[in-house]
């Protein structure tokens, strides 16, 4: 019996000193968001804080659930800061953080995705950034300024996998 017990140490003592010593690997997810049923705006919220300087996709799914007659949109924002500063680009709210997701009331489609300009063939959006260690990616969603999406119901998720470290 005391053999066996000296021989599980002894392999459990390597095995964890070997773990230890394994790679990161690549991608790896480092945040996740899944929210539904939801009704209002969500205040800029910390998606994720870079311990080091890295590459991060950001991948995204939003659609609204539950329809207006009339047009309504929520606008999903990513902010974030890379090597040349904050990341801010402009919208129809004006400059604001980009957008990652546009969510429409009043249209079968129910979405758009992408940074820098619509798209009408899929829910989801996936980007890439850079982002600086120490300093939060944050997301928000607001009600876009051409119309109102209240009474609208929608849902979002989020993954944020890291590619690379610097």
């Amino acid at each position: 019996m005391h053999k066996t017990l000296l021989l599980v140490l002894l392999a459990a003592s390597c095995f964890g000193q070997n773990a230890a010593k394994l790679p990161v690997s690549y991608p790896r997810v480092v945040a996740k968001v899944a929210l539904t049923g939801r009704t209002a705006p969500i205040p800029t919220t910390t998606l994720f804080t870079p311990a080091k300087d890295g590459l991060y996709r950001i991948s995204s799914y939003g659609v609204v659930t539950v329809d207006i007659s009339t047009f309504g949109q929520w606008d999903v924002l990513l902010n974030w800061v890379d090597d040349s500063g904050p990341e801010l680009c402009g919208g129809s709210n004006g400059a604001q953080p980009c957008a990652l997701m546009y969510m429409w009331t009043d249209s079968p489609l129910h979405y758009g995705a992408g940074i820098g300009g619509y798209s009408y063939a899929a829910p989801n959006t996936t980007t890439v950034v850079q982002a600086k260690a120490g300093v939060p990616v944050t997301y928000s969603v607001v009600a876009d300024a051409n119309g109102s999406p209240t009474g609208s119901t929608y849902e979002l998720f989020i993954t944020v996998e890291q590619l690379m470290q610097f």
